[in-house]
């Protein structure tokens, strides 16, 4: 896995001939799950915090309710984990 800023990204994806027409941020409810367990330790997945957030993760992933769906449209501006290209 690589980490690269928004704008060298792009510029690596143009350079390949692409062009960009718009870019938001994604996964903004996975960013404090990564925190957490950046916090405690990656290794210690079994601790009950990593373990409770994990289980919304997968909750929101399998059931989709309208109140993490609402949740992560607010937290993707601001924490998003992934950035989304649009040709």
């Amino acid at each position: 896995m690589r980490i690269y800023r928004r704008s060298a990204l792009r510029k690596k994806i143009e350079r390949h001939g692409y062009s960009i027409y718009a870019s938001h941020f994604a996964h903004g409810l996975h960013s404090p799950y990564w925190w957490l367990r950046c916090a405690v330790g990656l290794e210690k997945e079994h601790l009950w915090p990593v373990k409770i957030y994990h289980r919304l993760l997968v909750w929101d992933l399998m059931q989709r309710p309208w109140i993490t769906r609402a949740l992560d449209r607010v937290l993707n501006p601001l924490v998003g984990k992934s950035v989304v290209f649009t040709r």
